[in-house]
């Protein structure tokens, strides 16, 4: 969603690649609430290569559905740290600065993904310490579009 307000459209098969090809990641989740009419969405994701981790929904006071992942997501990587070697988390969300301040301090914070330098929160700018990254000089490779500039594939282009 960070994205997208972002503006950027993310074509996420095309962002699995440059993920796998730039840090090596080969398992990739997406934490979100579950909507039944988002199926072929869900299904599009995890062609893509992204794992999904659903949480249930609910309403907030004025009837909006709300399917904040924040903590399923910080509960789930404390649970499985002993299972990956680095994080790296997309993100421009200030709440997930105890979490990039925990996992620098674990040495197991690999990089945090922003969006845009514009809307990335001052907290996590202070406390990924050199670890923070934005999307947008990679930005006309990762987004949804049907023509990419000439000779460019996704080999060697984020180095």
């Amino acid at each position: 969603m960070g994205a997208r307000s972002a503006g950027i459209d993310l074509d996420y098969e095309r962002f699995f690649v440059y993920l796998n090809e730039h840090y090596a990641v080969n398992k990739a989740f997406i934490f979100l609430g579950f909507v039944a009419e988002n199926q072929n969405k869900y299904e599009y994701l995890k062609k893509s290569g992204f794992t999904l981790i659903f949480k249930e929904t609910s309403k907030n006071k004025n009837g909006e559905l709300k399917g904040n992942a924040d903590v399923d997501l910080t509960v789930f990587v404390f649970e499985n740290m002993d299972k990956f070697e680095k994080a790296i988390l997309v993100t421009s969300d200030g709440d997930f600065y105890p979490l990039v301040k925990s996992l620098r301090n674990r040495e197991k914070m690999e990089v945090v993904l922003s969006p845009t330098k514009k809307k990335c929160s001052y907290l996590l700018k202070k406390y990924a310490c050199g670890k923070l990254r934005f999307l947008d000089p990679i930005k006309d490779y990762i987004v949804k579009t049907k023509k990419r500039p000439r000779g460019q594939n996704l080999s060697g282009r984020f180095s």
